[in-house]
C-alpha cells in the first residue's frame, strides 16, 4: 500500500513540476524606472507616473482596509483602480511609446511561445 501512495505522489509531483517549467511570456514591469528608461520616458512623464502609482497605492491600501467591504465588492473596486492607473498610464505616454510597448508585448510572447516547443 505504501509503495501505491508513494507511486502516486511521485508521479503528481512530476505532471506538477513539469506543468510548472511551461514557458510564460515575461512580464513587462511597466511602472519601473528601467522600463520609463527603455520608452524614453520624459521626467515630465516620469512625474505624472510617479503621482498615478502613489495614488492607485494609497486608494488600494484604502480599499484592502475597508472592514465594511465584501471580499467581492473589494475584488471589483481593486479592479477599478487597477484599470484606472493603467487608463492613465497610457494616456501619458506618446503614441510611440505605446506601439513600443505592444510591440513589447508581441515580441515577448513569441519567444514564450517559441521556447515552449
Amino acid at each position: 500500500m505504501k509503495k501505491i501512495f508513494l507511486t502516486a505522489f511521485l508521479s503528481l509531483s512530476l505532471l506538477v513540476s513539469i506543468n510548472a517549467q511551461e514557458a510564460k511570456p515575461a512580464k513587462i514591469q511597466y511602472y519601473s524606472q528601467e522600463f520609463l528608461d527603455e520608452i524614453k520616458a520624459t521626467p515630465e512623464q516620469k512625474d505624472a507616473i510617479k503621482v498615478i502609482v502613489d495614488k492607485a497605492k494609497s486608494a488600494t491600501k484604502e480599499v484592502k482596509a475597508n472592514t465594511a467591504l465584501s471580499d467581492d465588492d473589494k475584488k471589483a473596486e481593486l479592479t477599478k483602480i487597477n484599470k484606472e492607473r493603467t487608463d492613465a498610464y497610457y494616456k501619458i505616454l506618446t503614441p510611440e511609446q505605446n506601439k513600443y510597448i505592444k510591440e513589447k508585448r508581441k515580441q515577448l510572447a513569441a519567444e514564450a511561445a517559441n521556447s515552449s516547443n
